[in-house]
């Protein structure tokens, strides 16, 4: 295959090597289960995360709601902070396990407490609701700011006896190179 009259696609191993009709110029493009490469010098690397969150008293979460008798929404710093380096690709919202106890439960995810800027208050009441940012709107508006989740259930906190959401987020880290 070739792109243009200037690089002609040679092999593919899973890496591909550019070579320049014009000039003496070669180079191998190449990727690896979370890397790009050039040349097999890592430029940056593709990461997802998971954080769990989940109801009062609910074990195996990275973070947990405060019990309390009341249905007030809580808010909860998830410790997520996206460099002014890296590229937020994606954030995904994913209710795991039903909130057990509630008859409903609003979710929404923001840059400050009660915020709603990532992804808009909606239910999160079913098991395996998937709501998702839209990334064009995102970056790079919120790199450097916190993550929040907000949650407002449809019963007291104390009633919920189980349910677990998770936040999945992508991004892609820069490689800084020391000198």
């Amino acid at each position: 295959m070739q792109l243009g009259i200037d690089i002609k696609l040679k092999k593919w191993n899973p890496r591909i090597l550019f070579r320049s009709i014009k000039n003496s110029f070669s180079a191998w493009l190449g990727t690896d289960y979370r890397n790009f490469t050039l040349n097999d010098d890592v430029f940056s690397a593709v990461r997802t995360r998971k954080i769990v969150i989940g109801a009062p008293g609910v074990a195996d979460c990275d973070y947990n709601f405060a019990s309390a008798e009341n249905q007030l929404e809580q808010s909860i710093n998830l410790g997520i902070r996206v460099s002014m380096l890296e590229t937020l690709l994606d954030v995904k919202m994913w209710t795991r396990e039903t909130p057990a106890g509630a008859v409903s439960f609003a979710t929404k995810l923001g840059t400050a407490s009660g915020g709603a800027e990532i992804i808009a208050s909606g239910a999160s009441y079913s098991s395996n609701t998937v709501r998702q940012a839209i990334i064009g709107d995102l970056a790079p508006d919120y790199a450097g700011s916190h993550f929040y989740i907000s949650a407002t259930p449809g019963a007291n906190w104390d009633q919920l006896t189980q349910g677990k959401i998770e936040i999945h987020y992508t991004i892609i880290e820069p490689l800084i190179l020391q000198s």
